[in-house]
């Protein structure tokens, strides 16, 4: 009987061992299994961030390069109207001159103090024309002064888009760093939570295992007896 007795005990023994040894196996491989879910799910979304982000800066690119082409299709459209314009004021001035010159010419002969008073109204429309040249120089520089000014407008206001633009981005990876802390917090909790239910319950079998033994013990001494 007391062999038996042992036997049986060393038999229960090696059989709780032997369902810890396959518990903590199940926990370990819980645990990897977890581990590896929750990287696998980081890492998902490091990438989305990472697209996110990409997508944004070449949205950004590619508007810029719309507005600068836009403005540069404007810019020539408007000088070109401009030398246009200046190439027909100068021809038909030319024109006229040229017309004057023939007239003038025609009469050398017989109106040698005609010329003469022709040749001062051609010097006062001379100085018209240079007049009038100097204008178009000071307009067409004012022109360029105010488009440089409205590019650099332009630019300063793409640089403020941009930087909003990073301040939101950054405040997204700010909320989703608080957010994947807040997650990592409250995983942790829950895995401490469990880890103290299958101590107590690690416990409880414990007990229930030396109230198991104390009443086998005590019905082997009851039969001994």
């Amino acid at each position: 009987l007391e062999k038996d007795r042992i036997a049986t005990k060393e038999k229960a023994e090696q059989e709780r061992l032997e369902k810890d040894r396959i518990a903590a196996e199940e926990k370990d491989k819980h645990e990897r299994l977890e581990k590896d879910r929750i990287a696998a799910k980081e890492k998902a979304e490091q990438e989305r961030l990472e697209k996110d982000h990409i997508a944004t800066e070449e949205k950004a690119k590619q508007e810029r390069l719309k507005k600068a082409m836009a403005v540069a299709e404007e810019k020539a459209e408007q000088e070109k109207l401009e030398k246009d314009r200046v190439a027909a004021g100068e021809k038909a001035e030319q024109e006229n001159l040229k017309k004057e010159q023939i007239a003038a010419e025609e009469k050398a002969e017989q109106e040698r103090l005609e010329k003469t008073r022709i040749a001062a109204e051609e010097k006062v429309k001379q100085d018209r024309l240079e007049e009038e040249r100097e204008r178009l120089v000071a307009e067409e520089a004012a022109r360029a002064e105010a488009a440089k000014q409205a590019a650099q407008e332009r630019l300063e206001e793409e640089r403020l888009e941009k930087q909003a633009a990073q301040e939101r981005l950054e405040e997204e990876r700010e909320w989703l760093v608080a957010e994947e802390a807040a997650r990592a917090e409250a995983a942790k909790q829950a895995a401490q939570e469990r880890l103290e239910e299958e101590r107590l319950e690690k416990q409880a079998a414990q007990e229930r295992l030396e109230e198991e033994r104390e009443r086998l013990v005590t019905e082997e001494a009851a039969r001994a007896e």
